[in-house]
């Protein structure tokens, strides 16, 4: 597939790849945050451009098959421009099996010794995520709970018998220190449709992905509660992914590509909508 070669008046170059500009198109992004809508793999591997324009400042591209016209900016392109990308075929996906996703009781957790809490923390070191069942909204800490906390690993909680605390935060503070970010230590993903500062507050389908990479120290732990089903909401389903599965997949298939990609550093940026 041919390439698109920029090239500006003090010799930097970038050569860019028809799929990675598709990926990037501006209308594939929601017009309030920003963020990207779908994944790579929405774009055909097929894609032609139909015509180029570089002038004022800014890439234009007509395709093919797709009835948007992709305009980019010429300093995005130079600053995060993709670099040559293998043409190789994907690996196949069967092996890629769902993860067993193993489940504990809150009772369990908030009743039980500082050893049943220890196997909640070894099924999540061990296989990245678990479900903690029944949480409630609220959690009234007793003498014995209030006694567990720190004894499985130190915790920052200041706690004290008959305090009322938020279950997540009593789950999360049974790991260790809550990391405050830019929502908020707790926060509710509620749908705020234009409004929205993140796509997570849109009913829009969120796409495999890890919170806050342009952190410093990006989240470790993640808790997400479930607070009500209702039967008349279409979708949301939540998927959970083996990055390491999927990585050793692609380092099979692609080891040239996959070289690339744990060799070259990343940055990662918040896109704040203007």
């Amino acid at each position: 597939m041919p390439r698109v070669v920029l090239r500006w008046a003090d010799g930097a170059e970038r050569t860019l790849h028809p799929l990675w500009l598709r990926d990037n198109c501006p209308h594939r992004r929601h017009p309030g945050t920003r963020q990207k809508l779908g994944t790579p793999a929405d774009v055909p591997k097929a894609v032609q451009i139909a015509a180029l324009d570089a002038s004022d400042g800014s890439l234009t591209i007509r395709w093919h098959d797709y009835d948007q016209t992709s305009t980019f900016s010429s300093a995005w392109l130079r600053e995060l421009g993709s670099v040559e990308t293998s043409e190789g075929t994907s690996g196949s996906s069967d092996e890629l099996l769902p993860p067993h996703v193993l489940r504990v009781s809150f009772d369990e957790l908030r009743d039980g010794s500082a050893a049943a809490r220890w196997r909640w923390i070894e099924m999540l070191a061990e296989h990245g995520t678990t479900i903690v069942e029944a949480v409630p909204t609220t959690v009234t800490r007793s003498g014995d709970a209030v006694a567990g906390i720190g004894s499985v690993v130190p915790s920052p909680a200041r706690a004290s018998e008959g305090e009322v605390v938020d279950g997540v935060r009593y789950v999360a503070e049974l790991l260790g220190p809550m990391q405050p970010n830019i929502y908020g230590e707790i926060f509710n993903v509620i749908s705020k449709g234009e409004k929205a500062e993140n796509i997570a507050y849109t009913s829009l389908a969120l796409g495999p992905h890890m919170d806050l990479p342009y952190y410093e120290s990006p989240a470790g732990v993640q808790l997400l509660h479930c607070l009500r089903f209702d039967e008349q909401v279409l979708g949301g389903e939540t998927y959970v992914i083996d990055a390491f599965a999927v990585a050793e997949a692609f380092r099979r298939a692609e080891p040239g590509a996959f070289e690339v990609l744990a060799s070259v550093p990343a940055t990662f940026i918040k896109v704040i909508a203007s």
